[in-house]
């Protein structure tokens, strides 16, 4: 997700082994009914509406501390 001054966030991406085919809810070709991703936090905003963080459960990450934790968090199978 991009804020229009530039600000990117990462969300999160679907299974290495799935595709919208396949993995979307609703799709019981071969017993396969799984989402694609799910997520669960909140991001902060200041008065201006520009993102200045993410809470996610008791913790709060910077911008760039949360995109760097997810961009280096192995695929799952």
């Amino acid at each position: 997700m991009a804020h229009y001054n530039n600000y990117c966030l990462f969300i999160g991406v679907s299974a290495a082994n799935g595709n919208p085919y396949t993995s979307l809810p609703g799709n019981n070709n071969n017993n396969n009914n799984r989402s694609m991703m799910s997520a669960n936090f909140t991001v902060t905003m200041d008065d201006m509406g520009v993102f200045t963080g993410v809470q996610q459960g008791n913790k709060t990450y910077s911008i760039t501390d949360w995109n760097k934790m997810n961009q280096n968090k192995p695929t799952v199978q």
